[in-house]
């Protein structure tokens, strides 16, 4: 973990890589069956410790956060997490990156990770989530302008689901990039996922599928 500049990361929230102060490190539990809910016992850990890692660091319904984890039932248990869920730990941005998305190479990542990207009350800024679902060039874009509402952003996270990606989704290629760099206008960080987390519906936050999810921080519109 380091800080720059309000910046805070988690390298990993498996509860088996944690260290408390005064506390060796435990070995690896055993991997857990599968539970009623879809997401093994292990991933409802990881949630909650990702949970109470956001809470520790002042984590503010305003703030910025970046999730990337390996197992898209990891998504599922932290959608369950009632903090998360209901944004009170910020506007939360992410998704799965599995083997079949990086060439079998994702089994060397770490389980989940997590950038927090503190927006401080005496700044003035504010953010914007959105789960974009539309097809085709004209769909998208005009639902990205409707979501604005004129909110005006500087800097923002995105996930895009890899089935988005395809020529033969929105029928020609680049459809959502163009629309980003006409109507967003501002830098954006982020990667195709296998399962995406942000804004499900209001303001609560949740596991998505087949969405580009934006959390977006700027100075005007809505909050």
């Amino acid at each position: 973990r380091r800080s720059r500049r309000g910046v805070r990361f988690l390298v990993s929230v498996g509860p088996e890589r944690r260290r408390h102060r005064g506390e060796r490190s435990k070995p690896p539990r055993p991997p857990q069956a599968a539970s009623k809910k879809g997401f093994k016992r292990s991933d409802a850990c990881q949630a909650a410790f990702a949970e109470a890692w956001l809470r520790a660091r002042g984590a503010a319904p305003r703030d910025l956060v970046l999730v990337l984890y390996g197992d898209a039932a990891f998504g599922d248990a932290l959608g369950a997490r009632g903090d998360v869920r209901t944004g009170r730990l910020g506007r939360v941005c992410g998704g799965a990156v599995d083997d079949d998305l990086v060439g079998g190479t994702a089994g060397g990542l770490v389980d989940a990770a997590a950038v927090l990207i503190h927006l401080p009350a005496s700044v003035a800024s504010r953010g914007a989530a959105l789960a974009l679902q539309a097809q085709g060039a004209d769909g998208y874009e005009e639902e990205l302008v409707t979501r604005l509402r004129g909110f005006r952003p500087d800097f923002g996270l995105v996930a895009t689901c890899f089935g988005r990606a395809p020529e033969d989704f929105h029928g020609e290629s680049g459809v959502e990039a163009r629309a980003h760099a006409r109507r967003l206008q501002c830098p954006l960080v982020g990667f195709l996922a296998g399962g995406e987390f942000g804004a499900a519906g209001g303001s609560e936050f949740g596991a998505l599928g087949f969405t580009t999810c934006l959390g977006l921080r700027g100075g005007e519109g809505v909050s």
